[in-house]
């Protein structure tokens, strides 16, 4: 309504509005004056006035009361509030030295645009966006008004009462579940973090959990989930898509998945943040700030998680009374290897609400937690079965008066047992042998384990483990309670199930049980079951007495192998056998093929031919089983070069995994010492282009006029620049100067080398046991050249190789835990490289076989060695055999 202030009549006034979309009242506009007789319009400026729109450019007048939060890489943060809207706000600035440089003010810009295009309750929101004339590019955002998630842990960590009773472990799993929540939304819109930590996740004083700090983040607009209007954009200034080639390793190390810490940032995407939520997962359940030492280097860190080597949960802090399961989740998100990591954010988020509803978790199958989560669920049921099993006890009581029913019922138990544990036996089996098809045929580092197949045979292993046992304890009964022929079949079908199992787990104590039935209907059905088979009597009378049996096959009939007896793995000894010195009471000589019986333990062979040539073969006898060496002695073998022979081994061994994997290769030639500055120095001279020349030449650093300075080892004259000499072991290699090296080596010796790889370096030293250090069980620190040992004095830019003896493998392959770290491939399949072993720069971190560490820059440390690949066709290889 309208007033005409001549007629004091009111009347309805409506217009259209300038856009022409609808029909308004005119007097939204009008106001009263003070004595309420008259109405006026406001004109824009009066408008602005009583809005009192402050000037965005310029700082004061637009926020106040600002006050210092804190420093990061990129900008300040400060409190402040806003002149407009009379809040607090956080004000985050962007650094003055930084400020005038377009790249960094593009990233800084990006950072606004991409947290505040993720509207999520869990992710902080952005408000504004400007430049301050004085102070550059800056955004405003919410102010959370309460501690990090990273000052709680260490309230938590100091066993502070208060925090405690406020942040139980159930509260922690619910805060890391809006972690996740707020993540799986900004993956679903292509942005990944690629710095989550406890010190980025803001707990506010009424439950709210807000993500912190996107400067980091990666956007792929390939994985925008969201509809076209709704995608991510941050402008025409600024750059879609984050420098994803830059080498440089970006982010906080405890908390970088594999991937960042090799610099491959074009295989970041969601995993990648679902490792790091591991890692904060990890922290929530132990109440720590990370998996590793607070005083660790960040080089140590990347390569103790590069190895998976800490601590599990469980046996980090035994106080905190942490799940199997909550265990079981951590370690499958914070696996080095992307394969075997949650697929993503909500299949991870979905176990821990698993866990907090006491439902099954999908990567631990137990049938026992399982039921008592399911009673849990269903207060209702332990009363039924309590009622069940008490009528159960009642009726057993009455049936123990008459052994019949009693056989009857242990026969149903039989029934019911072995047919479902014939089936698993028979799955177990074949996904046994598709993984060791895996294994050697793919040739790859454990990223070629097939993830699910793994999941699978722990889950049947544990639930055969409990058939078996619950089979042979019906037997023991059955067995004292009748004789009737007529359950001997089925006895039968059960005792074989047994057997079988024992023999593929290596379970002496269950053969043991079973040699003992001396008696009764279970002993003849022993004897019906090793009638059919003399082997599988063969393998239970092995298993029985904890031997094995060696097989050595060859079509030479005068080849000498000479066998040593068991190799102690706690004491440092002599690794391989020494046939100039052999001992009869030590060695036991045979010639040809042959097989004989050997208790468990490691052994070594030494094969000679007819020229004089030796070949050393480290063997793993396991109890009940037999193992087969088929062996051809080599037409040629290269000069300064040992023989790894194709087969199994154990890696990835550590005090915490003692058990490995069973790993293959396939036969090869190794090195048997580091290659020395005069071996490189013949190749560096056959290179004639300047550029290739640069590019190959070693970078060392050496002490000029009390400063070190980069210089190239070789001079312009091939001199060798003190205090290097032509003996000692090459450093400061690039890995295009030693792939170049093989192929020049490959022409000159007429067969293919190349780097090893590293599943070829970790079994030259370790050999086929589970042994920690290339001598033993046991660290010695004067036994290779590393940080500890005194002889570092001695050699401070490396020593001469083969100078330790003791730094010597079961295969007789020197150094290869101390003097230099060595380049290597780290398979066949990934174009990556890796550092091998430790070096005179290193502690004994460095020492235990398989040990990898990342290769940067920095190789003033960095050697190799070279391998070379066995011809399929032996007429085609040049061969240059002296005999």
């Amino acid at each position: 309504m309208k007033a005409d202030v001549n007629s004091g009549v009111e009347h309805k006034t409506e217009v259209i509005d300038d856009m022409g979309t609808r029909v308004i009242d005119e007097n939204i506009t009008a106001v009263q004056n003070r004595d309420q007789s008259s109405l006026f319009r406001l004109s824009d400026s009066e408008m602005q006035n009583v809005i009192e729109q402050p000037d965005w450019s310029r700082l004061e007048g637009s926020f106040s009361d600002l006050s210092l939060i804190g420093m990061g890489g990129m900008g300040t943060v400060f409190s402040a509030k806003d002149s407009l809207f009379y809040r607090n706000v956080a004000l985050k600035i962007m650094r003055g030295e930084l400020r005038n440089q377009e790249k960094n003010v593009n990233s800084f810009i990006r950072e606004a645009r991409i947290t505040a295009q993720i509207d999520h309750p869990n992710i902080v929101p952005v408000y504004n966006l400007g430049v301050f004339h004085e102070m550059g590019p800056y955004f405003s955002m919410k102010k959370v008004d309460g501690i990090t998630l990273s000052e709680v842990l260490k309230h938590l960590e100091n066993n502070d009462a208060e925090y405690e009773k406020k942040y139980t472990l159930r509260h922690r799993l619910e805060i890391f579940i809006n972690i996740c929540n707020g993540l799986a939304f900004a993956h679903s819109k292509g942005v990944y973090h690629c710095d989550l930590k406890p010190g980025n996740i803001m707990l506010g004083k009424y439950g709210e959990v807000f993500i912190m700090d996107w400067g980091m983040a990666v956007y792929r607009s390939e994985k925008d989930l969201s509809s076209e209007n709704r995608k991510i954009n941050l402008g025409e200034n600024v750059d879609n898509e984050k420098n994803i080639t830059n080498p440089t390793v970006n982010g906080t190390p405890a908390f970088m998945a594999p991937e960042q810490i090799f610099g491959k940032f074009d295989s970041i995407d969601e995993q990648t943040d679902v490792y790091a939520l591991g890692v904060i997962l990890y922290a929530i359940l132990t109440c720590t700030q990370s998996p590793f030492p607070a005083k660790m280097s960040a080089e140590e860190i990347f390569n103790k998680a590069l190895a998976g080597d800490f601590l599990p949960p469980r046996k980090r802090a035994k106080k905190r009374q942490i799940s199997n399961e909550l265990e079981v989740i951590c370690l499958k998100a914070m696996s080095p290897y992307k394969h075997e990591r949650y697929a993503n954010v909500m299949a991870l988020m979905q176990d821990i609400r698993n866990v907090l509803d006491m439902h099954p978790v999908e990567v631990y199958n137990s049938p026992v937690s399982n039921f008592i989560k399911y009673c849990r669920r269903h207060p209702m049921i332990p009363t039924a079965l309590l009622g069940a099993l008490i009528t159960l006890i009642v009726f057993y009581s009455y049936f123990s008066l008459n052994n019949v029913f009693n056989a009857r019922a242990l026969y149903q138990v039989l029934q019911l047992t072995v047919d479902e544990g014939i089936l698993d036996l028979s799955r177990i089996r074949t996904d046994l042998r598709k993984n060791d098809v895996n294994m050697k045929y793919e040739q790859g580092y454990q990223f070629d384990f097939d993830e699910n197949r793994d999941w699978e045979i722990k889950s049947l292993t544990a639930k055969l483990d409990l058939s078996c046992a619950q089979t042979l304890d019906a037997l023991l009964k059955l067995n004292e309670i009748t004789r009737s022929s007529k359950y001997l079949p089925k006895i039968t079908e059960a005792l074989d199930f047994c057997i079988h199992y024992s023999l593929l787990t290596n379970n002496s104590a269950n053969i043991n049980k079973i040699l003992n039935f001396d008696d009764g209907l279970v002993y003849t059905a022993y004897g019906n079951i090793i009638s059919k088979s003399p082997k599988l009597r063969r393998q239970l009378h092995l298993l029985s007495i904890n031997c094995g049996e060696l097989v050595f096959k060859t079509s030479d009939s005068e080849l000498e192998v000479f066998l040593s007896k068991q190799i102690g793995r706690d004491d440092a000894v002599s690794s391989a056998v020494d046939k100039d010195n052999k001992n009869e009471s030590e060695l036991i000589l045979k010639r040809g093929s042959f097989n004989m019986n050997l208790r468990q333990g490691e052994y070594s062979l030494l094969v000679t031919d007819k020229k004089g040539r030796n070949i050393t073969i480290p063997i793993l006898i396991n109890a009940g089983e037999t193992s087969e060496i088929d062996f051809e002695f080599p037409t040629h073998i290269p000069d300064n070069c040992i023989y790894i022979h194709k087969g199994y081994y154990y890696s990835n061994i550590s005090h915490y995994a003692a058990h490995g994997r069973h790993s293959y290769t396939d036969s090869y030639f190794l090195l048997d010492r580091e290659l020395t500055i005069g071996e490189y120095l013949e190749f560096f001279k056959t290179v004639k282009e300047e550029k290739l020349r640069q590019l190959y030449n070693p970078d060392l650093l050496f002490h000029i006029d009390g400063k070190f300075q980069l210089r190239k080892l070789f001079g312009d004259d091939y001199k060798i620049l003190p205090p290097y000499n032509e003996n000692m072991p090459v450093v400061g290699i690039s890995v295009e100067g030693a792939n170049a090296f093989c192929r020049y080596m490959s022409e000159k010796i007429g067969m293919k080398c190349r780097l090893p790889y590293f599943m070829e370096l970790e079994k030259a030293a370790r050999g086929t046991g589970r042994r920690l250090y290339v001598w033993g069980n046991r660290f010695k620190s004067d036994y290779a050249l590393l940080a500890g040992n005194a002889a570092v004095k001695e050699y401070p830019n490396g020593a001469p190789p083969k100078t330790f003896p003791h730094d010597y493998s079961l295969f007789g392959a020197y150094d290869l835990t101390g003097n230099v770290r060595e380049l290597v491939q780290l398979n066949r399949n990934l174009d990556y490289y890796v550092l091998y072993g430790g070096s005179y720069r290193n502690t004994s971190n460095y020492a235990k076989c398989g040990t990898l560490s990342r290769f940067s820059e920095h190789r003033i440390d960095v050697g190799m060695r070279y391998a070379v690949e066995i011809p399929t066709e032996p007429q085609k290889v040049q061969t240059k055999d002296k005999d």
